[in-house]
């Protein structure tokens, strides 16, 4: 019996081409050590360690037009011979950083190669560099003077590819489905904060990309969001740790963004800005923790470590791989004051779903 052969590596031609489109030129060499890397990128661990990289490759990304307009700074590590390099041994010493916030870059000028980290600095509502990027005007692109790709993990089988006007989606799937991933990021962050109606974009923006670091800090977790004047334990949340003061992250998100300060203020600003990324973390790390976390629609952490009360109709608590079911039993409920389940699994795959309402 001939066997045949179904192999991804079929598409490997017209990854190579959205790369050379950036106007990025890469040695033979190179680009078969970048195919290696993409192919095992999504379960990227070192010593044990699950890591989600987020890499940018180019060229002239340690520029002071790059990383101005970029907002970013930049650490280089590495600078050698491309035709002496060895993008997997490089890219092993240097990965874990991404955990940290951190984006792996590779610039390549002429016959050399650098290695490094870069990040942006400007507060808990500023752009990151994925979104300034994406949203440079026509002459901001021009006057970068650089070409670059952004490489992404989303999940457990899915990498973002973005340049400077495409976004190419590797999809290791033998099949997929229609979920909108992006959609439900948005529609949890407008519930979480959904008792405002400020036109004010910014507390959002803060939100949100506390929600991005989701995948590379949690390991499997529920967020559950309520509305704001809901009484908690109920019958079915009753077991857990619920705050008698809920943390309010969003009070201190909006002393760290008032503008009207003044130079005098400016340990106090210091002040809220370090509570401000300290509750976040506290909050990260909640969600960390088994059970259910759950936030309130004014973007308040209301309680953590709950576990779904039995009744009639659940036959189980939440716990370890019970999480989807837990998930699922949530969205179903018809308490009024139930707005949303977030649920990501432990590979990194993640739903947002708005309780049914009938």
């Amino acid at each position: 019996m001939k066997m045949e052969k179904v192999a991804f590596s079929a598409q490997k031609d017209r990854i190579l081409h959205f790369i050379s489109n950036q106007n990025i030129s890469l040695p033979n060499a190179l680009a078969r050590e970048l195919l290696l890397f993409l192919s095992k990128a999504c379960s990227y661990e070192e010593e044990s360690n699950k890591i989600k990289p987020s890499i940018i490759i180019g060229s002239n990304l340690q520029s002071n037009e790059f990383t101005s307009i970029t907002q970013s700074t930049a650490v280089c590590f590495v600078n050698e011979l491309i035709a002496r390099t060895n993008l997997s041994n490089r890219l092993k010493s240097i990965l874990p950083f991404c955990n940290n916030g951190w984006r792996v870059f590779i610039d390549i000028i002429e016959d050399s190669i650098s290695y490094g980290i870069m990040r942006s600095f400007n507060g808990p509502s500023g752009l990151n560099i994925v979104d300034i990027l994406a949203n440079l005007e026509s002459d901001e692109k021009e006057s970068l003077n650089a070409n670059y790709a952004l490489i992404d993990i989303i999940n457990s089988y899915e990498i973002h590819l973005k340049g400077n006007d495409a976004l190419y989606k590797i999809d290791f799937r033998l099949e997929e489905d229609d979920y909108d991933s992006e959609l439900a990021r948005r529609m949890f962050c407008e519930d979480i904060l959904s008792h405002y109606r400020s036109e004010d974009s910014k507390p959002k923006i803060a939100y949100e990309k506390v929600v991005d670091l989701f995948s590379q800090k949690l390991h499997g977790s529920i967020c559950f969001v309520v509305k704001h004047d809901y009484t908690l334990p109920d019958t079915i949340l009753a077991d857990g740790i619920f705050l008698e003061n809920p943390i309010d992250i969003y009070t201190v998100l909006a002393d760290d963004l008032n503008e009207n300060m003044s130079a005098s203020d400016i340990r106090y600003i210091i002040s809220s800005h370090e509570k401000y990324h300290a509750l976040t973390g506290l909050f990260l790390e909640m969600l960390n923790i088994d059970g259910i976390t759950i936030v309130d629609n004014r973007g308040r952490i209301r309680a953590y470590n709950v576990f779904i009360k039995p009744d009639a109709d659940a036959a189980s608590t939440v716990s370890g791989g019970a999480r989807r079911r837990a998930a699922k039993y949530l969205e179903k409920q018809l308490n009024p004051n139930y707005i949303g389940v977030y649920f990501q699994s432990q590979d990194g795959t993640a739903t947002y779903e708005r309780v049914v309402r009938e």
